[in-house]
């Protein structure tokens, strides 16, 4: 599959979007503000439950359109397997930390499925789903068992130990839909693990749109520790623990650690100023 190249270019021509909606895609709460606007999108934040989110929406077909292989920004499956090795590895770590007596994992958007080819090697049975036709085929080819986004259903109910959003919730438009989900896939017991940019106190007050988080092209929906919560709950999930992505990478490796960078303050109370850490969260199905 190396031959496989993806080639980033500009997608803002290729946003359509649907009509605005005057009530949160979360709470319903009808209480809503602008937050920021970033690549012409206007973000508005959730002044209930603290999620901000697109508004107007983005079409479902963009949504598709956008991560079609030539929109990627990997130059090759090469090199999204270099970079991304060490990432999965960490989260395999978390995951052994739980006795569970049996293995399975449903990881959503999963790409063309290298973290569950991993998990697989040591021992899990994984599942994979995506919204790219495309980059499920290449999974398929590679032997990993992933489904396009519209058969999610075809999965078993309470028959998942794991269920693994890595970098995903900030791409979709009805989280609290896909939570629903894997509350639905998981056994009791069964742990939700996210990984999404955190974009809370004085960084979201102070960075908005500056944020680096907030300008990756595909983000259309942002979280706070509060938003993560109160979805979580709404979901039927108890929440275990938010963790500071740095931190945490830290203790398992130093080399996972994003080290502030040495150099004059101004640039140190800059790079605080636009910049959020990574938040992971752990949550149990009761």
């Amino acid at each position: 599959m190396g031959e496989m190249k993806y080639h980033k270019i500009n997608t803002f021509n290729l946003y359509h979007f649907d009509q605005s909606v005057d009530r949160c895609i979360v709470c319903r709460n009808g209480s809503l503000r602008n937050w920021c606007k970033v690549r012409g999108i206007n973000i508005v934040k959730c002044n209930t439950c603290d999620i901000r989110f697109a508004n107007p929406p983005i079409s479902d077909q963009t949504l598709t359109t956008l991560y079609e292989p030539g929109l990627l920004r990997w130059t090759s499956v090469e090199e999204y397997r270099r970079l991304r090795r060490e990432y999965f590895l960490f989260y395999k770590r978390i995951l052994e930390e739980f006795d569970f007596p049996v293995k399975r994992v449903l990881d959503f958007g999963c790409g063309i499925g290298y973290f569950l080819r991993i998990m697989t090697y040591y021992g899990w049975k994984g599942v994979g789903i995506d919204i790219s036709l495309a980059d499920v085929i290449i999974a398929q080819k590679f032997g990993v068992k992933v489904l396009h986004l519209s058969k999610i259903d075809e999965l078993k109910n309470n028959y998942f130990s794991v269920c693994t959003m890595l970098d995903f919730v900030e791409h979709i438009k009805d989280p609290l839909f896909y939570f629903k989900i894997a509350f639905r896939k998981l056994v009791s017991g069964g742990v939700l693990l996210i990984d999404t940019g955190d974009v809370g106190g004085l960084a979201s007050v102070i960075g908005k749109s500056r944020n680096p988080f907030v300008q990756n092209e595909g983000h259309i929906t942002f979280f706070t520790k509060k938003s993560i919560n109160f979805i979580l709950e709404k979901s039927g999930f108890n929440l275990l623990k938010v963790f500071d992505e740095r931190m945490v990478k830290k203790n398992y490796n130093d080399t996972f650690s994003h080290k502030i960078r040495l150099g004059f303050l101004k640039e140190k109370v800059s790079q605080f100023l636009i910049s959020r850490p990574n938040m992971i969260i752990l949550a149990v199905k009761p």
